[in-house]
């Protein structure tokens, strides 16, 4: 980074190439790195493209409940005109939430860098920097996907104390199921969305909302190593971090009703990514700080039972249309596609998906299923076929959108024209100068942030095709 921005000792003194430096960080790279996050990550570049700025809450008038019925009526001659009406609406609101990004260097690896007339601090920095980029991406796109809930997996088993370490086995990717006698069935992520050295918490067991308590750096657990070579039983290891108290796994266990540190049932989280006590009525969202998601909008009420401060029961249409078995997989029938498609064009507003989401496993299971469809040359040509997969319905074509961090075992069916997301402050260093000391350590840090949130202002143009087969480790039968 630094390097690129063309940053050199001999051309100019210390301090300032060290301004400089800091000047670019805010004015060119911040933006260019804020702007990656947005376009890189390939279902980012689909619903979070920026709309525009906001404050910490914003009212989208997001939702009609119904048109002016006083359109388009007929009447008799010498009979009063309709009576005038305007449509029915709702005034949803999105509130702005946060995404940091922190970074410290000893000053020992900087002055190791040293190297002929380059700039002492800009070697460990700059591949440090770029790995940053990359792991800020990939949790972007995974909170477009998993909602304000942002759950990371769920635990099947348990293992005792070894040290101040433990093993978590997980429930595995392969029995990932829409879950409509068991909620929890749809966290079925294995250790797919999980990283060695991510801050994590327990929520025990939950019924619907994932609620917690124990929000407390003392209660910090970390993953130490991740083995997902079995699919169906990945494990995690994970161990105490140094909180405030410098608590262990066995004292954070007791200070939390003995479930601290996990147990079979458990969903995972990101450390301190909602509240400790989840608001009881409709404004249940605002007690989560990750921004919304695919899964918080086109879900139905048995998992998100609110969005934007209002009730999914209440307001039908803040759902998308839900298509899934009885828990058991099914073929994934590119017909089926279609009658998804239908009814949200008939049972919404008359919107039409654009895009097709779905995970690399079940894009093979499409390709089995419906591979007789696309073996003649007409439909080879132009954008058709295995290149740039488009499913045909009549008038309507919906792109098939691969992606390897959607959630196996579904199609998310999106129209991408009502999403968007707006920043309440772009990506730039927090601190004015950009680097603090950190006292009584040879060590400087950088924190950088941004804020802002997705909204989507038809949810009901929006569905999900679930419980379709797919095979993770090989080629479909």
């Amino acid at each position: 980074m630094v390097s690129y921005a063309g940053i050199n000792e001999i051309s100019v003194s210390t301090g300032q190439s060290r301004s400089a430096y800091s000047a670019l960080l805010k004015s060119f790279y911040g933006p260019k790195w804020d702007n990656w996050i947005h376009t890189e990550a390939k279902i980012a570049d689909k619903i979070a493209k920026k709309k525009g700025m906001m404050g910490g809450q914003q009212k989208v008038n997001a939702l009609s409940l119904s048109l002016p019925q006083s359109a388009g009526i007929s009447s008799g001659e010498g009979y009063y005109l309709p009576e005038p009406s305007t449509g029915t609406h709702v005034n949803p609101r999105i509130v702005a939430r946060d995404f940091y990004t922190r970074l410290r260097w000893t000053g020992q690896s900087q002055r190791s860098a040293r190297a002929g007339n380059q700039a002492a601090w800009s070697k460990p920095r700059q591949s440090d920097v770029e790995d940053a980029r990359e792991q800020s991406m990939l949790n972007f796109a995974r909170k477009l996907y998993n909602g304000y809930y942002d759950v990371l997996g769920r635990v099947a088993l348990r293992a005792g104390l070894v040290g101040d370490t433990r093993q978590l086995t997980l429930d595995g990717r392969d029995g990932r199921l829409y879950g409509s006698s068991d909620v929890e069935a749809f966290y079925h992520f294995g250790a797919h969305y999980m990283r060695a050295g991510q801050i994590v918490q327990a929520v025990a067991t939950p019924a619907g909302v994932p609620t917690i308590t124990g929000n407390s750096n003392a209660n910090m657990i970390k993953i130490d190593s991740i083995d997902d070579s079995s699919l169906a039983s990945p494990t995690i290891t994970v161990s105490a971090t140094i909180g405030s108290a410098g608590s262990t796994l066995a004292a954070i266990d007791t200070a939390i009703g003995g479930d601290g540190a996990f147990a079979a049932g458990d969903l995972v989280i990101p450390y301190a990514s909602r509240q400790d006590t989840i608001a009881s009525d409709d404004t249940k969202d605002t007690s989560f700080f990750t921004m919304n998601g695919v899964a918080s909008v086109v879900l139905g009420t048995t998992h998100y039972s609110t969005l934007y401060g209002l009730s999914k029961s209440t307001y039908g249409k803040l759902s998308g249309i839900n298509d899934h078995g009885s828990t058991t997989a099914r073929e994934a029938q590119e017909d089926r596609l279609t009658y998804l498609v239908h009814r949200i064009r008939n049972e919404g507003s008359g919107g039409t998906p654009d895009i097709a989401c779905l995970h690399d496993s079940v894009l093979r299971e499409l390709i089995k299923e419906n591979q007789q469809y696309r073996r003649f040359a007409p439909i080879q040509q132009g954008e058709r076929g295995y290149s740039d997969m488009t499913h045909m319905m009549g008038s309507t074509s919906v792109k098939y959108m691969e992606d390897w961090l959607c959630p196996p075992g579904l199609i998310y069916a999106l129209d991408t024209t009502q999403w968007g997301y707006f920043s309440e402050s772009d990506l730039a260093p927090l601190d004015e100068p950009q680097q603090r000391f950190i006292p009584n350590y040879d060590q400087t840090e950088m924190v950088w942030h941004k804020s802002g949130n997705v909204e989507c202002r038809k949810p009901h143009n929006n569905g999900i095709l679930d419980e379709l087969e797919f095979n993770l480790a090989g080629v479909p039968d």
